[in-house]
């Protein structure tokens, strides 16, 4: 988690400096991230000098079991206010369709805070074919919730939510 920059751009830059580049994602336009042509991207500032504005954004390295053998359909965030993913969430997250994850291929999920405040858990549910479209189907989805809360709101820039190990739905 450490490549993790403060703005969108740079963590773009980091993920494609570091060789990650699969499964991160531009948060501006929910692509497939490329590469950066923003000027203060490279110059580790942290800030972004186009538009003055630092985003406020979760990030969060989503691991699937070893034995995953599923395909991929959609990786969806929520934020719940206690750390049971079972919990109806107060606010959904980033959507991804066809995440680029897989075993031994972590997920760098890069969300916007949904204009929450306060202590949240993130949770992480993977549809994969066969599986739900709107609810994880048990024992199909696969679904994981960070360890511990991240706080958010206005001001607080990229927050970091850490691995979330993703299970099956039970």
């Amino acid at each position: 988690m450490g490549r993790f920059a403060a703005t969108a751009s740079s963590l773009v830059f980091l993920a494609l400096a570091c060789g990650c580049g699969n499964g991160v994602v531009d948060v501006i336009t929910g692509s497939d991230a490329g590469r950066s042509t923003d000027s203060d991207s490279e110059t580790g500032t942290g800030s972004d000098a186009d538009s003055g504005l630092e985003p406020d954004l979760v990030v969060a390295t989503v691991v699937v079991p070893p034995v995953f053998d599923a395909v991929p359909a959609r990786i969806a965030a929520a934020f719940l206010h206690e750390p049971d993913p079972r919990t109806k969430p107060d606010a959904l997250g980033a959507q991804y369709d066809e995440p680029a994850i897989g075993a031994g291929q972590p997920y760098d999920l890069v969300s916007t805070q949904a204009g929450l405040t306060g202590p949240h858990y993130l949770r992480v549910i993977l549809f994969v074919e066969g599986g739900g479209t709107g609810e994880p189907i048990p024992g199909v989805d696969f679904v994981g919730i960070a360890q511990k809360p991240v706080f958010l709101g206005p001001g607080t820039g990229t927050v970091k939510a850490g691995t979330i190990h993703l299970h099956l739905t039970p």
